[in-house]
């Protein structure tokens, strides 16, 4: 891609892609859209789009993406619409969208998310920021308490879940947070 730094829009869908090269996208300052859904991808490196400062729409639905690095969208600041779609997310990290003030759409149906305390602050990012009607179709996949409930009506206090240990856990580990929840009617409570 190095003959290429007037790029505006490029997709590598559909290619078997199981990595990204450290530094494929360095060349592409112009580029506005990146469109990588369809592969195989299991992992991201924090630097994957270094130099990219230009996107407003990154495509990374239907792969096999089961933890995003912390950062991996912080040289993004145009970004507008992110596609998370068809993953095996079930949490991102605490402040993954906070360099990314213009963005408004996120896809993020059909992934296993846990609303418990690590999903904290996606939910809350959602209920403050985001664009509901773009996120009516993601769904908790546990607790079991909380299964298929939209994300937008779940509420999780993330001071609450500052406090407890289980909130600073390292990527990977299965320490379940503190949490409250209360349906909208106040027919349900959860503590988890």
């Amino acid at each position: 891609l190095r003959g290429t730094p007037c790029l505006l829009h490029l997709s590598l869908a559909r290619n078997c892609l199981q990595t990204l090269p450290r530094g494929l996208f360095a060349n592409l300052s112009a580029l506005q859209s990146l469109v990588l859904e369809h592969n195989a991808l299991s992992h991201l490196p924090a630097a994957a789009f270094h130099g990219l400062a230009e996107l407003t729409a990154l495509r990374l639905g239907h792969n096999n993406l089961s933890v995003l690095p912390a950062g991996l969208l912080d040289e993004l600041p145009r970004l507008t619409s992110l596609g998370l779609e068809h993953n095996r997310l079930s949490h991102l990290p605490t402040g993954f969208f906070d360099a990314n003030e213009e963005l408004v759409r996120v896809g993020l149906e059909s992934n296993p998310w846990v609303c418990d305390c690590r999903l904290a602050y996606l939910l809350s990012w959602l209920q403050e920021i985001a664009e509901p009607l773009i996120h009516l179709q993601a769904s908790c996949a546990g607790p079991t308490a909380l299964m298929e409930r939209p994300l937008l009506e779940v509420t999780l206090r993330p001071q609450a879940c500052a406090r407890h240990q289980g909130w600073d856990a390292a990527p990977g580990e299965d320490t379940p947070g503190q949490c409250t929840y209360s349906d909208p009617e106040g027919t349900l409570h959860v503590s988890c």
